[in-house]
């Protein structure tokens, strides 16, 4: 007989509860504080803390002929896959999810 420990369970998905409400809350805090330092036209603030500070991130939209190649190139991977010329590598990892 296999003996799992269930407190393990119980602090794992506890933990997992606890990041999910932070990240929530952080996510929050990071909006006023950006919206602050677009209002005060600050890029960059350095505190006790940290270094907070202002990015941009550019995104891409591209023609309907890279569009296409680039759906010709997942057709040859899939094709590759299904023939067994491409290789894969497995790892394993835990998964949970909460109970609703």
């Amino acid at each position: 007989m296999i003996f799992i420990n269930k407190e393990n369970f119980k602090k794992y998905a506890d933990i997992k509860n606890k990041i999910k409400a932070l990240t929530q809350d952080a996510k929050l805090i990071e909006a006023e504080i950006k919206e602050e330092l677009v209002e005060a036209d600050v890029k960059k603030v350095n505190s006790d803390f940290g270094t907070f500070s202002v990015t941009t991130r550019t995104t891409w939209k591209y023609t309907e002929n890279v569009d296409a190649i680039k759906n010709k190139l997942k057709e040859e991977q899939k094709a590759e896959q299904d023939s067994g010329v491409a290789t894969s590598t497995e790892a394993s990892s835990l998964m949970f999810r909460a109970k609703k």
